[in-house]
């Protein structure tokens, strides 16, 4: 028992030193590896600060450059691109019934104002007639206005000659009157005298009374004509305005009969251009509703397709270089190894806030080079006919007429589409687009007039773009707002804060000068402040 207790305390003995000892190599073991580790941050370290302090000691050696402003220097974006047709419109109805005939079907070429669809619509028709009957009654009732107007200036008239009249009446009765008067004042100093009987003086005494009474009385038939006359006068003015209340009314009801009539010819859908139908939905018999409803759906689409409009979206970046005379090319994914070539027709100048791009169109004709040819014999005729006469007056009327009649080839003020400068792997070969179709444009922007930098001069730190400039020998990290990028160079400004400026946001934007020395490669490696040795190069 004793010897077996000695050698189990042996065993658990031998097996504590055992572990003791591995524990020492371990703590051996890690302090080994630790101590080179530091020695080495510690000495990275050491140099890092060595470079920002500007040592020699520890350089960097970097490719630079300068920016440069060339004007064989262009800005080259990609961007997906879309057809359009020139002018689209869905045509719906403005008013409700059942279809009585269509005209046209799908693919069908039309002419302006071409009757497409009929629409059946006898209780407007009625209307119509009812209208139309209401206007003739209301015509009469001019005319009857107009007769009674005759009538009461006949009797104004004729009431004014009876004033005339009844004056000259007066005035006769006045003067046999004076003359009774003295006639009886000579007889009464003969019957003073006694050369006359007394009777013959009471005679004429009663033939001046009976003159005076005469005289009176037309004093008041003067009167009584003037107050005719105010009467006529008065119906005279009444006739008139009845004849303008009946005018009016004439009006009145030649309106609504118009109105009426607008409604008719709403039931007949015309063509608003020149174009093909790309769309149908509706066929004989279908009732259609008015356009006014919610429930209401296209009857037919109508599309211009012998000149297209090609439309991409440029980014904010590139907007301000885009003009009219920026070069366009063209890939569509349907016409493989073909190139069309153009200039931009139209452009938004204004950025979309939805996805920060502005809308580029350039418009193309969709023809033979033929039928551009007669396109523009008829364009030109249009505009310079006016200038065959030598009227000034026929001249105007001529240019306006010529102006409505050329609009409605054109969007606003644009000129004559462009006819496609086609190029293709192979002999060049007229190309004919179709709305819908997708592929690529490209435009060239040109930047004569700004510094450029190769695009990978340009690099991230937390999210915002920054240039290694390189002044004396250090390496300043400079934050730059990039203006434009197409992969390959780009516009930039610096971007520093505000000289006492309270909030981070206030800051100034420099353009570059084309002195600056800037890394365009391995920035990564460098350090702000960090001392390096640059090396120009060309680009």
């Amino acid at each position: 028992m004793r010897l077996q207790s000695r050698k189990t305390w042996i065993g658990i003995g031998l097996l504590a030193g055992l572990a003791v000892c591995g524990a020492l190599g371990v703590f051996v073991m890690r302090a080994s590896t630790r101590q080179p580790a530091e020695r080495t941050n510690s000495s990275l370290i050491s140099s890092q600060e060595e470079g920002r302090s500007g040592s020699s000691g520890f350089q960097i050696t970097l490719k630079t450059i300068h920016p440069k402003r060339d004007p064989s220097f262009v800005l080259s974006i990609k961007e997906p691109a879309f057809v359009e047709p020139y002018f689209r419109a869905d045509l719906f109805s403005r008013v409700a019934g059942p279809v009585k005939s269509v005209q046209k079907d799908i693919g069908d070429r039309v002419t302006r104002d071409e009757v497409l669809v009929e629409i059946d619509v006898p209780d407007l028709e009625q209307q119509l007639a009812q209208a139309e009957a209401v206007v003739e009654q209301r015509k009469a009732e001019e005319t009857l206005a107009q007769r009674r107007l005759e009538v009461a200036q006949a009797a104004a008239e004729g009431v004014r000659e009876e004033i005339s009249q009844k004056t000259a009446l007066a005035d006769q009765a006045k003067a046999t009157m004076d003359f009774r008067a003295i006639r009886w004042n000579r007889f009464k100093g003969l019957a003073a005298t006694q050369a006359v009987d007394k009777l013959v003086v009471e005679e004429e005494e009663r033939d001046f009374l009976a003159a005076r009474a005469a005289c009176e009385g037309a004093k008041s038939a003067i009167k009584k004509a003037e107050a005719n006359w105010i009467e006529a006068k008065a119906n005279f003015e009444a006739a008139v305005a009845d004849v303008r209340l009946k005018r009016t009314m004439v009006q009145v009801a030649c309106k609504d009969r118009d109105r009426v009539q607008a409604q008719v010819d709403y039931a007949k859908i015309t063509a608003p251009f020149d174009g093909v139908i790309i769309k149908r939905d509706i066929d004989p018999g279908s009732f259609v509703h008015n356009a006014g409803g919610s429930s209401s759906q296209p009857l037919l689409s109508l599309a211009r397709t012998d000149i297209v409009t090609v439309v991409i979206k440029v980014p904010d970046d590139f907007a301000p270089h885009v003009s009219t005379d920026t070069q366009a090319s063209i890939e569509m994914d349907a016409l493989p190894g073909v190139v069309i070539n153009g200039k931009v027709t139209r452009f938004s100048p204004s950025v979309q806030n939805k996805d920060r791009t502005m809308r580029v169109e350039m418009d193309l004709y969709n023809g033979s080079d033929a039928d551009y040819r007669k396109f523009l014999v008829k364009g030109i005729g249009t505009v310079f006919a006016p200038l065959a006469t030598n009227d000034l007056a026929g001249v105007l009327s001529l240019t306006g007429g010529s102006r409505i009649a050329w609009r409605q080839h054109r969007k606003g003020m644009s000129g004559f589409p462009l006819y496609p400068d086609v190029s293709s792997e192979g002999a060049s070969r007229v190309v004919h687009l179709l709305p819908g179709m997708t592929g690529y444009m490209r435009l060239r922007l040109p930047c004569e007039n700004a510094y450029l930098v190769p695009s990978s001069a340009v690099f991230s730190r937390g999210g915002q773009p920054y240039i290694a400039e390189v002044t004396n020998g250090i390496a300043n990290l400079v934050r730059v707002e990039v203006q434009a990028d197409d992969g390959n160079v780009a516009q930039v400004v610096k971007v520093a804060r505000k000289a006492g400026a309270k909030s981070a946001t206030e800051r100034v934007r420099k353009p570059l000068t084309g002195q600056e020395e800037i890394v365009v490669s391995g920035q990564g490696e460098i350090a702000d402040g960090q001392a390096v040795k640059a090396t120009p190069v060309e680009w």
